[in-house]
Parts: structure tokens; C-alpha cells; sequence
């Protein structure tokens, strides 16, 4: 019911997301196109202005060649010109169609090529890099066109003299315009992007969220499950102890006492397990490195695991050590080998083959357990290190535990400054191998 729950909310949750997304891509679409829209219209402006204020400069310049015609060449006329920069109001006033008129007259008619050098450089200055075509026609045919620009955006028609007009034809394609548009497009992006973010950021919250409820769920269950039968064991005990039930049976009280006993251990295990990988996450653990034979060490565990175990076990060790004396701490050392035979019997089918071996190398020890197990899967290998992680085995209810196991190895060997490392494949077992930086101390003979 609780997993059905989760689904429902997870799918919820992803429509409200993709419907989100949408929304957004359909906002920004519009606004780009709003965008896009505006700034042809302003090249569009900016295309006609340029292209009268092109016709001013050029007409300037050609007043300058009448000055000096009128030096070189005295004439018996008097001319008087109002000679002023002209806006596009008068560019269509009778005043400058006389002016146009008198240039003529001069024999200075306009030249479309220093127009078009005109025209160019005042586009370039305001970052408009469209190609354009400048056509001089009257009322019946084309008389003169520079540029290649047959098709675009046709400006106004600029009256010049005798009926002539001046027109541009520009390419206002959408390269143009979302050059214009370069500082708005990279802010619009950089927006989206940093919208997106946040909702990622969102959706990896929730879905983090979701993994340690289940996570806990799990926990609590086993935690649960595991920590009932022990203490049920330990009640049973004490309550037959204290109505003097076992007062005439020593050797079953005796039993019964050990079963008690065993039962504590086991609950304070866990507890230690538990606050060991605390104090690590908070840096506050103190290893208390001691000289270790270890092939005694893991021959103590070996005979401990035989015995122990409802499972029948085949244990096969080697040793290829220089020296056989390891300086680390017993205690965890021994807890973090323990964990990785431990592993190897819940994942294993019975009878168990366990296989223990060690070698040094120049800087380190290697202690390798292998088995011949389910395996793990590439994709629970990726996470089956962290805490309260299971993999394949919440799948499988008869396999008990918390997911401290293999977080505890890591953490142990990772104070020791060394390193574990997994290789595995589904069907065919797994081997840990523990890495230790070499600190020993020399044998006794």
C-alpha cells in the first residue's frame, strides 16, 4: 500500500514537472518570438532612417564640389543656399528638391557609390551586418542598383529630383536580427538555464527525499525485525531465571544464560556498528593500532564463522606476506573482515566456498574474500558502499541487515589510509579487496 502511495506520488509529481517545463518552454518561446518580432521592426526603423540620413552626407558632400566650382569658376549668378543638415521632412521639401536641381545643374548628380559607402559604414556602426541593394529608379524604369539583394525588406522611397526615388532593399533575415538580439537571447538563456536548475535541483530533492524515506522504512523493518527476536531471547531468559523455573536444571540455566548472552553481544554489535560509522562521518574516530599477526586473526574468524553458521562452510586461506605482523587497530580490522565473510554467507547458497587470501606488495597488503555467491549487479555497485544501501538483497526478505556492513568496511579501511574495491558479477560471486598502506612491525623469531 505505502509503495503504491510513493508511485502515485512520483507519478503526480512528474506530470506537475513535465507541465512546468512545458509552461516555461511555451512562455519563453513566446517571449523570444515578442522579442524577435520587436527588433525587426527596429532594423526595419533604423534601415529607413540610416538610408535618409545616408542621402544627407552624400548631398554634403556634394555641396562641398559646388564650393569649389564656384571658387574655380566665377560666375555672374549669385546663389544663395541654405546649407543645413535636413531631417526626413525635408528631404521631400520643395527646398531640397531645388538643391538636388542646382547640383545637377552644377553637373554633380548623386553618386549611388559614395551613398552606398555612406549607407554601409553608418549600418556597420550600429551592428547591423545586413546585405542590402540601393536602387535609383524614376517613374519608368530602374537607372542605376548596387548590391545583389533582390528579395527583403523594401524601405521607403526617397524622392530625389525629376522624379527620381532612392530605395534600399535589405536582407533582414534572422541571423540579422538575433545578432541584434545577442545580449537578450544570452540572458533569456542563462534564465531558462538557471530556471531548469532549479527545477531539477527540485526534482532531485524529492526523488532524494523519496530514497531515504524508503530508506528509513527499510531500516526501521529490519532494525525491527532483527532487534525483536534477540530481545524476546534475553526476556524469555530472565524471566525464567526469575520465577526460578531453571533453579534445578544448572546445565540448561547455564544454556539459556549463554543464549542471553550471545543475544547482547549481538545488540551491542550493532549499536557499535551504528556509532563507529558516526564518529567517522564526523571525523571523530581514534583508531588504536596495535601489532596484528594476521593470518591468526582471520583464522580466529574462520573458526568462529564454522561454528557458527547453520550453513555449511569451506574455507580456503593463503598467504604470500613478507612480513606477517600488520600495525592497525584489531578491533575494527577484525569487525570490517568479519562483515565482508559475513556478506559472503547471507549471499551464498549452501554449502558456502569462501576463499581468504593475503599478499603484500612493496607499499601495501592486499586482503582479498572472494565467493561464489549471487553477485552484485553492475548498477548496485555504483551505490552498494553508502549507508543503508542493500542492493539485490531488499528483493530478498530472507536475507537480514541494515546496509552498515559494507559502509563499515569502507569506513574502517579508509582510517587506516587504505582502500576497498569490488569486483563482481550477477551469478558468478564477488571478491572484496582490501588495500592497507604498509606500517607493520618486525616478527618476533
Amino acid at each position: 500500500m505505502i509503495m503504491f502511495l510513493i508511485n502515485m506520488k512520483t507519478n503526480l509529481f512528474n506530470r506537475i514537472f513535465i507541465a512546468a517545463l512545458s509552461l516555461l518552454s511555451l512562455f519563453q518561446g513566446v517571449w523570444l518570438y515578442n522579442a524577435y518580432k520587436l527588433n525587426e521592426k527596429e532594423i526595419q526603423r533604423l534601415s529607413n532612417k540610416y538610408l535618409v540620413e545616408a542621402i544627407e552626407k552624400e548631398t554634403d558632400f556634394r555641396f562641398l564640389e559646388v564650393e569649389k566650382k564656384v571658387k574655380e569658376e566665377p560666375s555672374n549668378k549669385e546663389f544663395i543656399f541654405e546649407y543645413e543638415n535636413i531631417d526626413h521632412r525635408g528631404v521631400i521639401s520643395q527646398q531640397f528638391d531645388i538643391t538636388q536641381q542646382l547640383l545637377v545643374i552644377k553637373g554633380i548628380p548623386l553618386n549611388l557609390f559614395t551613398l552606398d559607402s555612406i549607407y554601409s559604414s553608418m549600418l556597420s556602426q550600429n551592428n547591423i551586418k545586413a546585405e542590402y541593394t540601393l536602387i535609383y529608379r524614376d517613374s519608368t524604369k530602374v537607372l542605376k542598383a548596387i548590391g545583389k539583394v533582390k528579395d527583403g525588406y523594401k524601405t521607403d522611397r526617397i524622392p530625389i529630383v525629376h522624379g527620381t526615388e532612392l530605395q534600399a532593399i535589405v536582407d533582414i533575415s534572422a541571423p540579422v536580427v538575433f545578432k541584434q538580439m545577442t545580449a537578450v537571447l544570452s540572458l533569456s538563456v542563462l534564465i531558462l538555464l538557471l530556471i531548469i536548475a532549479c527545477l531539477f535541483y527540485e526534482v532531485r530533492f524529492f526523488f532524494s527525499q523519496q530514497r531515504l524515506n524508503h530508506l528509513r522504512d527499510d531500516f526501521t523493518h529490519a532494525l525491527t525485525h532483527d532487534m525483536k527476536t534477540p530481545l524476546n531471547s534475553i526476556y524469555m531468559v530472565i524471566d525464567q531465571l526469575g520465577k526460578g523455573v531453571l533453579d534445578n536444571n544448572p546445565t540448561l540455566r547455564t544454556q539459556f544464560c549463554e543464549v542471553a548472552t550471545e543475544q547482547v553481544l549481538n545488540l551491542q554489535n550493532l549499536v557499535d556498528k551504528i556509532l563507529t560509522i558516526a564518529k567517522m562521518e564526523e571525523k571523530k574516530l581514534t583508531l588504536s593500532k596495535k601489532e596484528i599477526n594476521l593470518p591468526l586473526m582471520i583464522q580466529s574468524l574462520v573458526d568462529k564463522f564454522t561454528v557458527g553458521s547453520k550453513k555449511k562452510l569451506f574455507f580456503k586461506t593463503s598467504y604470500d606476506l613478507k612480513e606477517r605482523i600488520l600495525l592497525a587497530d584489531p578491533v575494527y580490522l577484525s569487525e570490517a573482515i568479519s562483515n565482508l565473510i559475513d556478506n559472503a554467507i547471507k549471499y551464498s547458497g549452501d554449502p558456502v566456498q569462501i576463499t581468504i587470501s593475503c599478499l603484500s606488495t612493496e607499499t601495501q597488503i592486499i586482503i582479498k574474500v572472494k565467493d561464489d555467491g549471487t553477485g552484485i549487479s553492475f548498477k548496485d555497485q555504483q551505490k552498494i558502499f553508502n549507508k543503508f544501501e542493500r542492493g539485490a538483497a531488499v528483493k530478498k526478505k530472507e536475507v537480514k541487515g541494515f546496509g552498515l556492513g559494507l559502509r563499515y568496511v569502507k569506513d574502517v579501511t579508509n582510517a587506516h589510509g587504505g582502500t576497498v574495491a569490488l569486483s563482481s558479477m550477477e551469478g558468478k560471486g564477488s571478491e572484496f579487496v582490501i588495500a592497507l598502506p604498509i606500517v607493520i612491525a618486525p616478527i618476533d623469531n
